[in-house]
C-alpha cells in the first residue's frame, strides 16, 4: 500500500497503540488487554535490551503496530534473539498488506540491531511466507510449547547450531 508509511513509535503514540492492540486482539483472540500489557511492561524493562516498536501510518492515523523484544536461548545466552509480537492492524485496514509491510520492515530492523533469530507464535499459514519455520523442525522449544511456535533465522545456519529452551521475560508469562 503506497500511502502507508512505517516508522518507529514515539511516546505520543503509546496510548493509540495500546487502544489498537486491545481492539484487534480482543476481537480476534479475547486477549487484548494481555497483549497490550506485554508491550507496556516490556517498554518499562530497560534492562532487557533493545526492543523495536513500529507503527503503520495512513493519512496521519496509526493503523497498525508491531513489537519485537528480546528473549533468551537458555543454553546460548550470548546469542541475541527476539520475539515478534504482538502485530496487529485495525479491522478497517486489514487485508491491504499493512501487516506484511510491518513484518518485513521489523525483520530488517531486527537484523540491523544484531538479532540472529526471531520467534513468534501464530498462524503457520501466515508466517511461513516471511521465512518462519515451525519450531518443531529445530532443536528448540519455547516456554509455551505450542504447535504454533515458529522461528526465523536471521543468520544462516544458526538453527542447526543451537538447541534448548527459548525463555521469555516475565510479562509474557501471562499466557502460561
Amino acid at each position: 500500500m503506497s500511502n502507508v508509511s512505517i516508522r518507529s513509535e514515539t511516546p505520543a503514540d503509546q496510548e493509540t497503540i495500546r487502544d489498537l492492540i486491545v481492539e484487534v486482539f480482543r476481537e480476534t483472540y479475547g486477549s487484548g488487554d494481555a497483549e497490550a500489557g506485554i508491550v507496556d511492561e516490556m517498554r518499562r524493562q530497560v534492562d532487557i535490551g533493545t526492543y523495536i516498536s513500529l507503527v503503520a501510518v495512513l493519512n496521519d492515523t496509526i493503523v497498525g503496530h508491531i513489537f519485537f523484544s528480546p528473549v533468551k536461548l537458555t543454553d546460548f545466552p550470548d546469542i541475541p534473539v527476539c520475539v515478534l509480537g504482538p502485530v496487529g492492524v485495525g479491522r478497517k485496514w486489514q487485508k491491504r498488506g499493512i501487516g506484511s509491510l510491518l513484518i518485513r520492515e521489523g525483520l530488517e530492523q531486527c537484523q540491523g540491531h544484531g538479532y540472529r533469530a526471531v520467534f513468534t507464535t501464530g498462524s503457520l499459514q501466515y508466517y511461513l511466507r516471511f521465512g518462519f519455520v515451525p519450531i518443531g523442525t529445530t532443536n528448540l522449544e519455547t516456554i509455551f510449547k505450542t504447535e504454533h511456535d515458529m522461528v526465523m533465522e536471521l543468520e544462516s545456519g544458526l538453527l542447526r547450531r543451537v538447541s534448548g529452551l527459548v525463555e521469555y521475560p516475565e510479562p509474557w508469562r501471562v499466557f502460561l
